[in-house]
């Protein structure tokens, strides 16, 4: 058992308060995934696992790039123009960092949701 400290209410509570501080600690000195255009059309188009050879022939379908930029508009909300604006080929340089972190939070969340749909199937 992790050892009491100061951000623990009580004896009853303590099962529960003893992870405060590494969860405080985790949304407070962990530097939260930012991915790149790249990286996470990537993991959308569940490209991440395969051999790289198998990555490169799939990135360099004719559709691939524009695919890749309706993905990014919709999930940032931003226009296609705007993704236009961050540069060439799939690694789009002048992309803000903020969206990128915004990346990383959203699929962050997206496994999340799936980890949560897949332990609800045997709760039921």
């Amino acid at each position: 058992m992790i050892p009491s400290n100061k951000h623990t209410i009580n004896q009853e509570t303590d099962n529960y308060c003893d992870i405060l501080p590494f969860v405080n600690n985790y949304f407070t000195q962990a530097e939260p995934l930012k991915l790149t255009a790249r990286e996470f059309c990537r993991l959308i188009y569940n490209l991440a696992k395969l051999p790289e050879v198998e990555i490169l022939k799939a990135e360099m379908e004719p559709q691939y790039r524009k695919r890749c930029i309706g993905i990014l508009s919709k999930t940032l909300n931003v226009s296609r123009q705007a993704v236009l604006n961050w540069g060439s080929g799939l690694d789009f340089p002048h992309m803000p960092v903020y969206h990128q972190r915004f990346l990383g939070l959203y699929w962050e969340r997206y496994e999340l949701f799936l980890e949560i749909q897949r332990l609800r199937r045997f709760s039921a």
